[in-house]
Parts: C-alpha cells; structure tokens; sequence
C-alpha cells in the first residue's frame, strides 16, 4: 500500500464524530443512542506547492480512484491507515505572470481514518 507524502501548511484541523443520535418521544423525553465503539476522526488542512507537487498529488488521487482505495499517511509521527474524505478533491491551480501558465497550486485535504472494522488484511 502506498503513502502519501504531503505536508499540511498551517493549521490542522482534527474532527472526532461519535455518531450519537437522538430520539425525541411524544412526551419529550430525549434518548441517546451510541452508534459507533471508535469516533470517525477526520484531518482537514491545507497543502501548497509547486507544479511537480501538483503533478504528484493528481496522480496520487488518480491512482487511488479518489476515496475508494486507502493509503498510509503520516501525522505527528504516526502512520495512519486513511482515505480522501470525500470523492471530489479541488486543486486551485496557481497562475504565474505574463503567460507563464501554471507555477504551483493549493489544495483544501480531507483525510478520514479507517476504523479497525474497516481494514482489510
């Protein structure tokens, strides 16, 4: 399995969804229900660089036919076994001056960690 080598630039966003839900009966009375062991954790965050670094993060996300197939990345020193959140990733291409087409690009990341059940050996 592959690992992306891409490093955010600036902050890190880390969300933990516990997927608690609520039921609300006829006479008011709230009920919780816990629906996941393992929060869904996600790392959001920002990474730029320049047309090679482009080139290689389209062909990562092409190779991986964009969140189907996960892929290691690492974080804080840890290896994680994760997934491109979502299907769609935009680039926004960076244009240089006088017609020298595109110089570099910037990308918003959304990185979704497997939970055990999720991995497959």
């Amino acid at each position: 399995m592959e690992t992306l080598e891409l490093v955010p630039r600036g902050d890190m966003q880390v969300d933990r969804d516990y997927g608690t839900r609520a039921i609300t009966f006829e006479n008011g009375v709230k009920q919780y229900q816990r629906i996941w062991v393992t929060p869904r954790v996600t790392y959001s965050f920002t990474t730029q660089g320049d047309k090679a670094m482009k080139k290689y993060l389209e062909d990562f996300i092409e190779a991986r036919h964009g969140n189907y197939e996960p892929f290691y990345w690492y974080y804080e020193g840890e290896k994680l076994l994760v997934r491109f959140a979502d299907s769609k990733v935009t680039i926004k291409e960076i244009r240089g001056y006088a017609g020298e087409g595109v110089v570099g690009y910037e990308a918003s990341v959304t990185l979704e960690k497997l939970k055990d059940s999720e991995v497959t050996s």
